[in-house]
């Protein structure tokens, strides 16, 4: 690893890695309301005609506690304090190489496999990628800290990308800010509508890697 980015690098790393323990603690708690259901068809089924009932009914207790205890970690206020802590990264990072400050992007993307390959595109820029899940809390990082760029999903749980938009552009210190919609919709009526929004592009996915970089490095002004 370069030296001279691993900064940036490491904050990278860092957000997806946040993203990936959102993504953990849904899906474990749709297990939890699964293992309800088995548990709730376990009682009907005879313990003497199926011994092995037993021994799953173990093994689904077991993974229940260990279940517990993983969303009452993921869930903690001290956690959230931490990841949103850790999110924000330093306040002012600098490139050792240029003595410039590292170009923050702002991306919006509630799936962490999506996050990880627009993250991967990127790694060779001299960027920092600040990722959320929900638009919500882009949202709340935007009030107190500025972005280079914004890379938006549309398809977003809670508040959509479109809603986001509209509320990045009511704000005189983030309207500036140059977004570019990264969407699996494709439909004429959404982009004319994002770009009469205010947006400075739109790519649909499935993306091709070399056109996110050079996309990215355009509206950055990287050389």
């Amino acid at each position: 690893m370069n030296k001279k980015s691993s900064p940036a690098r490491f904050q990278n790393i860092l957000n997806v890695f946040f993203l990936n323990l959102d993504f953990l603690k849904q899906q474990s708690e749709k297990i939890r309301e699964n293992l309800k259901d088995l548990e709730a068809l376990l009682i009907s089924i005879n313990s003497q005609d199926h011994p092995e009932v037993g021994e799953f009914n173990d093994f689904i207790s077991c993974l229940n506690r260990e279940l517990e205890k993983l969303t009452t970690c993921l869930g903690s206020s001290s956690f959230e304090h931490l990841k949103n802590k850790m999110k924000a990264g330093p306040k002012s990072q600098v490139s050792e190489a240029s003595n410039v400050p590292v170009k923050k992007i702002l991306l919006v993307e509630d799936d962490p496999l999506t996050a990880r390959l627009i993250t991967h595109y990127l790694k060779d820029l001299q960027v920092e990628i600040i990722a959320f899940t929900e638009a919500e809390a882009a949202l709340d990082y935007l009030g107190s800290s500025p972005a280079d760029l914004i890379l938006l999903d549309l398809l977003l749980p809670g508040m959509d990308g479109f809603q986001f938009l509209k509320e990045v552009k009511k704000r005189e210190s983030a309207r500036e800010i140059p977004v570019i919609i990264m969407s699996s919709i494709s439909g004429e009526k959404e982009i004319l509508k994002a770009l009469e929004m205010g947006v400075v592009d739109y790519i649909t996915k499935p993306f091709a890697p070399r056109i996110v970089n050079a996309k990215v490095k355009h509206y950055l002004n990287l050389s």
